[in-house]
């Protein structure tokens, strides 16, 4: 997936090793995968919760939120909201 709108954290975690650690796992996990829907994305991520239909919301070391719109057709993750 190519992953658009990578979001600088906010100050004060940006030096969290926890949440860093965890948004370099979720990067790694996203950019090479080849998802066609969402259940495929639950399936790697189970905590992930859907908001709507083609959005996740994902929790980064339960201190970091991101809500991420998928199109699977193109094959792109857009960082759509975070907050921390």
């Amino acid at each position: 997936m190519r992953i658009i709108d990578k979001r600088p954290l906010p100050e004060h975690l940006a030096d969290d090793v926890d949440v860093l650690a965890g948004l370099r796992a979720w990067y790694g996990v996203v950019g090479p995968a080849c998802w066609t829907s969402a259940g495929e994305v639950l399936a790697e991520f189970p905590d992930a919760v859907i908001t709507e239909p083609g959005r996740l919301r994902f929790e980064i070391a339960g201190r970091y939120r991101m809500t991420v719109a998928f199109d699977f057709f193109l094959a792109v993750a857009w960082i759509a909201e975070a907050e921390g």
